[in-house]
């Protein structure tokens, strides 16, 4: 079977031998998620591609930081996925909910892609004391996938 690209993280699957994205649906939740994890300066020829979520995570866990973060989401949305609306970027913190620890933070992004007038939204767990190991990406849309860890994403514990 055919698809758009590989999924990332690379992985292998029986019916493609490299796992891919299959829908285009699939393909912007991607490039939504490389787009939040990636800071300015790691891609090539594109300095200022990414939000640099890491540089947050040693910051306050307060909600004058969320605003930071959701502006820097919004305006690398438009210069760099301009096929996407994003609807609203949710923080829950440990202001928002006791149950969530200190160290914790969920990000929660709805957007719209345009093209295909459709809905859809990622949640991003990390940890914000010390290095995130292992990210965690929330996938809505695919049903049985309701959890996706990211290992590693380029990220040293």
């Amino acid at each position: 079977m055919s698809g758009w690209g590989p999924k990332l993280p690379v992985d292998t699957d029986k019916s493609d031998g490299l796992a891919l994205t299959k829908t285009l649906q699939e393909v912007v939740k991607q490039h939504l998620k490389m787009l939040v994890l990636t800071s300015p300066g790691e891609k090539v020829m594109s300095p200022d591609f990414g939000v640099g979520i890491k540089q947050f995570l040693f910051q306050p866990n307060i909600p004058l930081i969320y605003g930071e973060i959701d502006s820097r989401i919004r305006k690398q949305a438009i210069k760099y996925l301009p096929y996407l609306k994003i609807h609203k970027v949710n923080f829950v913190g440990p202001a928002e909910d006791s149950h969530v620890g200190e160290n914790r933070l969920n990000i929660t992004i709805t957007y719209r892609i345009v093209p295909l007038n459709t809905m859809d939204q990622i949640a991003l767990f990390f940890l914000t004391h010390g290095f995130v190991s292992n990210p965690q990406v929330s996938d809505f849309s695919t049903p049985g996938n309701e959890f996706t860890k990211l290992p590693g994403a380029g990220w040293s514990s």
